[in-house]
Formats: C-alpha cells, sequence, structure tokens
C-alpha cells in the first residue's frame, strides 16, 4: 500500500515538475534561440525529454503489483514515448 501511496504522490510531482521546468526554459529561451550555443539548444531539448521519461519509468517500474526490471520499465517508456509522437 505504501508503494502506490508514494506512486500517486510522487509520479504527479516528476510530471509536473517535468511541465513547469519546461515551460521555464522556454520562457528563459525565447528569443536567444539564434544566439544560444548548439549544446544549450540540446540541452534544452533533452532535459523535458528526460524528466518526463525517469517519472514514466518511475511509474511503470512500481504500479505493477509483480517485480518490473529496470531494463522492461525502460523498454515500456521508450515505447510509450514512440507510440506517443506525432
Amino acid at each position: 500500500m505504501l508503494i502506490y501511496w508514494s506512486v500517486l504522490t510522487v509520479g504527479p510531482l516528476l510530471v509536473g515538475g517535468s511541465l513547469s521546468l519546461t515551460s521555464w526554459l522556454v520562457t528563459q529561451s525565447m528569443g536567444l534561440g539564434k544566439q544560444a550555443p548548439e549544446l544549450t539548444i540540446a540541452v534544452l531539448r533533452l532535459v523535458p525529454l528526460m524528466l518526463t521519461s525517469v517519472a514514466f519509468g518511475f511509474l511503470y517500474r512500481t504500479v505493477p503489483n509483480r517485480q518490473v526490471t529496470v531494463l522492461d520499465a525502460a523498454v515500456g517508456e521508450s515505447l510509450r514515448h514512440l507510440h506517443s509522437k506525432p
């Protein structure tokens, strides 16, 4: 029961944190996209993706009522990411 409570608490916090960070990064980078180095642009694109991936991977690892390996959770997250893109 404690696992489900922690997932219900931490999962939305991670997803919300990812969305907040994405919004903040976009706000900070407005108008600076052409002046920013390539590394900064890559970080601005990868950080929200990584935070969302960690959040969903955490959910895939902890929610099922059986043991799920980290590799299986990562594969599930990868498939979710590929499927959710238009």
